[in-house]
């Protein structure tokens, strides 16, 4: 399946999505937003077969309360409907102040106890992803992120 076929109504689902993520921003600073100077992280993951459920199930129970934790804000998942591919991959878009918000995150995330756990135990009948796939974008000017 052509990648833009699936980007395009990634970033017009998640465009109106615009208001809760800053309302949460708001809410975790403590202040009004007046702006959005977020950047978003897409990633595609590709698991080794029969490993979509559980991967899943780690991001149900754990994931999304590790990325929270380290100052990440959930956009949204999606899976394909259709395709090759369908059985086997997970796109989600993430939100991070800036690329340095990003990287600070990134390395709380993969350096928690908690998390190092998490992740070990859900490998316990084989690894579950294959490939990650991480792609940052910024909204245009023109864009109703901006």
């Amino acid at each position: 399946m052509n990648r833009i076929a699936i980007i395009f109504p990634l970033l017009v689902i998640f465009s109106c999505v615009n208001k809760n993520i800053e309302k949460e921003r708001d809410a975790r600073n403590g202040k009004a937003n007046t702006s959005n100077n977020f950047i978003y992280e897409m990633r595609t993951y590709t698991t080794h077969p029969g490993k979509l459920d559980d991967l899943h199930n780690r991001f149900r129970k754990h994931t999304n309360r590790f990325f929270v934790k380290h100052g990440m804000v959930l956009v949204g998942y999606w899976i394909l409907d259709e395709g090759i591919e369908k059985e086997n991959t997970l796109f989600y878009i993430i939100a991070h102040e800036d690329r340095a918000a990003s990287k600070k995150s990134w390395a709380a995330f993969i350096e928690d106890p908690e998390w190092k756990k998490v992740y070990e135990e859900s490998r316990g009948n084989g690894p579950l992803v294959a490939n990650i796939k991480s792609q940052f974008m910024t909204p245009t000017d023109y864009s109703q992120l901006k």
